[in-house]
């Protein structure tokens, strides 16, 4: 992992998306993808609001990044036209 920094991002990705789907769906143990853990019962409600603050994060984010990029389309169509 160290010299392909983390395999291109793909162990990241990967370890990411377990990561945030046991955190929403509240799972107590994961036996997935290298992981063997089980965690304690007090810290599963905080992961999940966690994980649900980070998924409206990069949502609003992408929304944000979107409305930038048909800003900065409509701006080039205006000065294309002038």
């Amino acid at each position: 992992k160290g010299f392909t920094l983390g395999g291109f991002f793909v162990w990241h990705i990967l370890d990411y998306v377990v990561c945030l789907v046991s955190a929403l769906t509240k799972e107590e143990e994961i036996h997935t993808v290298g992981y063997d853990v089980v965690f304690a019962g007090n810290t599963i409600e905080t992961a999940y609001y966690a994980a649900l603050i980070i998924v409206i994060w990069h949502t609003l984010s992408n929304i944000h990044q979107i409305m930038a990029a048909q800003n900065v389309r409509t701006r080039q169509a205006e000065q294309q036209a002038e």
